[in-house]
């Protein structure tokens, strides 16, 4: 993982200094989807996270709670990836209130 600091403007247009570790090398902006998902895909695919975001198309049967527990952890790893490896505009956008 890299380790990196910049200093960017919030929404109040506050300057502050943002350190984050990045998950994948390149932070995702408004100019880089296009390789920033290339490479996360890599990611969560290498880390077994890439069927959390893949749309199932048929709901699974009858699950134990274990089972459900595992894919809710998945889920929610993958999702901290994602919102981990965003710049402080991209994060904006996809943050949950």
């Amino acid at each position: 993982m890299l380790l990196t600091s910049f200093i960017y403007t919030d929404r109040l247009g506050m300057e502050a200094k943002a350190t984050s570790c990045e998950i994948v090398l390149e932070v995702l902006d408004k100019n880089n989807y296009m390789s920033w998902s290339v490479r996360m895909k890599t990611y969560l695919t290498a880390h077994d996270l890439w069927d959390a975001i893949e749309i199932e198309t048929e709901s699974p049967e009858e699950e134990d709670e274990a089972t459900l527990r595992a894919l809710s952890k998945k889920n929610f790893m993958a999702l901290y990836v994602i919102k981990n490896s965003c710049g402080p505009e991209s994060f904006y956008e996809i943050m949950e209130d």
